[in-house]
């Protein structure tokens, strides 16, 4: 006897009635093209608004770089130095407690120590970190302190102990990227929302300078599809710049392209609960060394790059360049090597264009101060997200760095 069809339990995702109601519904109030963090949150929104929306993802969700990040909310450490980033810090350290609030199984406060080996490191660090923390305000998960050289080593083991002068303790939150893109995909689709993965977007129809439909085609029978729709909000990631050029192929080059790379290690390398900053590295970022389930992350790097892909490999010299940071502060004499797998892709623009939409008349614009509001599936308890400095939302990997 042959088992039983199991349907999923939200309708919008079904793919069989979701690809019959693109056939059906004559016109989409909007059209998202992008599945990862920002598309599932502008579906989201528009969903919760009463707003027909289709979303449409080339690959499968969460395939790029919303499942590829640190695994880190946060409000982004190296972006102190800068006063101008402040604001940006502030909004991202309230998001992070919201959506420990909100969606506790998949985000949880993780503790991190900044091992120090120089004078006056010790004190300098706590200042920096005692104000990242005082910018949560009530929002804070964990208090920063100063660690003795023991305690350090308590908490933090396998760190390197000869000539540790000690350490400075704070929080940060560590959270599962690709499913809580899942999650927001299924309460999208829960207010409504179509969504449909392995859907690319081939072309964009202009009539008279509006753009009237866009056309997709299913991977999995090679069908194509015409759908009319009065909004495209362009979420391609660093693809977005393809999108456009279907509706203008003389269109700008907007974006550049970034490769970032995570070193996968065994548990033993930080085999204690927290992870750890490494402040000062050769190409003038940070390092974080994360554990994460059995293993280790460590990274990331931050190459520029002419073409984007879809699955981009590490240079033996980001991973040797990540092996060997994370060696000169790590107990063992030498780091060996599991894995390595390059984790994310990010894309920077030009201009501030960091986020676009297409328009009726198929010109990018900024995706400016958008009101997203999240909920986890799960909990059902809403979560007001609202960006700022015209990048969107903070709710993802990297926070507010890297997509």
């Amino acid at each position: 006897m042959a088992a039983a069809e199991v349907k999923p339990t939200v309708k919008g995702l079904n793919r069989t009635e979701a690809l019959a109601s693109i056939m059906q519904d004559p016109v989409w109030d909007v059209v998202v093209v992008g599945g990862g963090a920002t598309g599932a949150g502008v579906a989201l929104d528009a969903a919760s608004r009463g707003l027909k929306t289709l979303l449409l993802e080339a690959q499968d969700f969460s395939a790029g770089t919303s499942s590829r990040s640190t695994k880190l909310i946060h409000g982004g450490v190296r972006y102190l130095k800068n006063p101008r980033d402040w604001g940006l810090v502030h909004d991202a350290l309230v998001e992070r407690k919201r959506l420990i609030d909100n969606c506790p199984q998949l985000v949880h406060a993780e503790p991190f120590v900044l091992p120090c080996f120089k004078k006056w490191e010790r004190e300098i660090y706590m200042a920096g970190l005692g104000f990242y923390g005082a910018m949560a305000g009530k929002d804070q998960i964990g208090r920063t302190r100063m660690l003795k050289p023991e305690e350090a080593e308590k908490v933090l083991p396998g760190v390197k102990t000869e000539g540790l002068l000690g350490g400075v303790e704070f929080f940060d939150a560590q959270f599962d990227d690709a499913r809580l893109n899942i999650a927001l995909i299924r309460t999208a689709a829960t207010h409504g929302a179509v969504c449909l993965n392995y859907m690319p977007v081939v072309g964009l129809e202009r009539i008279g300078g509006l753009i009237q439909s866009v056309t997709v085609e299913d991977k999995h029978t090679g069908e194509s599809h015409r759908i009319r729709t009065k909004m495209v909000f362009n979420c391609a990631g660093v693809w977005a710049d393809q999108i456009r050029r279907l509706a203008d192929p003389q269109a700008a080059q907007l974006l550049r392209f970034s490769r970032g790379t995570h070193v996968v290690v065994d548990r033993s390398f930080l085999p204690g609960d927290a992870g750890m900053l490494i402040p000062k590295t050769r190409d003038g970022r940070v390092l974080f060394a994360i554990p994460w389930h059995n293993a280790v992350l460590l990274g990331t790097t931050d190459v520029e790059v002419r073409e984007a892909e879809f699955d981009p490999q590490p240079s033996e010299d980001e991973i040797a360049f990540i092996l060997e940071t994370a060696s000169r502060v790590s107990g063992k004499a030498s780091l060996s090597q599991r894995r390595a797998c390059c984790f994310c892709w990010s894309a920077s623009a030009s201009a501030g264009a960091s986020r676009s939409i297409l328009n009726r008349s198929g010109f990018a614009k900024p995706f400016r101060h958008f009101g997203i509001r999240q909920y986890d599936h799960d909990c059902r308890r809403q979560v007001d997200v609202v960006p700022s400095n015209g990048r969107g939302c903070h709710a993802r990997g990297d926070a507010a760095s890297s997509y």
